[in-house]
């Protein structure tokens, strides 16, 4: 840009930079700190005195409003779930038509998962951990991510010279009990659930849950530890989703730990009913890493998987194959996990009031 380019007050570096989706991006200054702005190309809210038809301009409006107030309902979500390692939203508002959301710019480590998986252990169970706290914190609000992939994962180190990972990107969120059409939810193909798949390519009215993140949070924990992928017939399938959902098998790799090669076998499970919270995906790491004491029971009852109608191997270990009711993982290499208390039901509040551009000057 020849000259810089001011948006309420935030000095873009650049012009806006196209992004898959439908919005554009770019870095700017403001108050001495560095920021990331998006903008999004849809809705467009035009003024009274545009070249528009008056009723096609209320029209828009009433969608202007309407994607503020969801979008702002998710926003609060997100910034009451803050820990520290979630990149919360600092301001949005509508400027020239178009909205815009601003969070802090993250300056992150270049590292891949090649990187990750070469790290010690020890460490590797604290990024798993850390990445599992902030998705139970969203789900304790009702909210599906819907977008697990290593792109919207940035990892930054501490002052300390940990390697912290932060969560970044929120606007394919939606609440659990309020799902976007089909269309709208957010499609990485590599990392979604069976059920997901059922409903934006098979037209399937299934009810989206929590446990989709949980499916994809278990192949990212995958390819964090060994840097790849669990195995399946790639020639077969594109995508594990696509494996599970015509009976083929996800194989966990042998390179894994023992109890978390059994956590994420769990977590990849066909039927979502069968897989764990996200809290008890927590409690079971930290009960791996000696954090608290295990959850597992110290008898090995039979975990039903409740439709599960394909198989998932790992070291040597398979699954008989048989009608989908009647399927039954054994425990003897399956530790179990014990249910715990439902999430948290209450409404999202405003975490940060007067944080939001209200849309009432058009």
């Amino acid at each position: 840009m020849a000259k810089a380019t001011v948006v309420k007050g935030y000095t873009l570096e650049n012009d806006f930079f196209n992004l898959s989706g439908g919005a554009q991006w770019t870095f700017a200054q403001k108050d001495g700190k560095d920021w990331f702005i998006k903008r999004f190309k849809d809705p467009v809210c035009p003024k009274d005195e545009s070249a528009y038809d008056k009723e096609l301009i209320r029209e828009k409006l009433a969608q202007g409003i309407r994607f503020y107030k969801q979008k702002r309902a998710i926003y609060d979500a997100v910034n009451a779930c803050d820990n520290g390692n979630i990149v919360t939203i600092e301001d949005f508002f509508l400027w020239e038509c178009r909205y815009h959301v601003v969070t802090e710019r993250i300056h992150a480590e270049n590292i891949d998962v090649k990187d990750i998986a070469a790290m010690p252990e020890k460490e590797k169970y604290l990024l798993l951990k850390t990445l599992t706290s902030n998705m139970m914190r969203l789900h304790e609000k009702k909210l599906i991510y819907a977008d697990i992939r290593p792109d919207n994962i940035l990892f930054k180190r501490s002052s300390t010279g940990k390697l912290v990972a932060k969560l970044i990107d929120f606007d394919g969120c939606y609440f659990e009990y309020d799902p976007p059409e089909p269309k709208g939810i957010p499609l990485s193909e590599p990392y979604i659930a069976p059920e997901t798949g059922e409903v934006v390519f098979d037209g399937k009215e299934i009810h989206l849950t929590t446990k989709v993140d949980v499916f994809s949070l278990g192949l990212l924990f995958h390819l964090y530890w060994v840097g790849e992928m669990p195995e399946f017939d790639e020639e077969e399938y594109g995508f594990a989703f696509g494996a599970l959902l015509d009976g083929g098998t996800l194989t966990v790799s042998g390179n894994i730990p023992y109890r978390l090669a059994a956590l994420i076998r769990r977590m990849l499970l066909r039927d979502p009913e069968g897989r764990p919270t996200m809290a008890e995906v927590l409690q079971e790491l930290k009960a791996i890493t000696g954090d608290v004491p295990a959850a597992h029971s110290t008898e090995k009852p039979a975990v039903k998987t409740g439709g599960f109608s394909s198989t998932i191997t790992f070291s040597g270990f398979k699954a008989a194959k048989k009608p989908a009711a009647d399927v039954i993982i054994l425990p003897d290499k399956l530790p179990y996990l014990a249910e715990s208390s439902a999430d948290a039901a209450t409404p999202p509040k405003p975490d940060k009031p007067g944080l939001f551009y209200v849309p009432t000057d058009f």
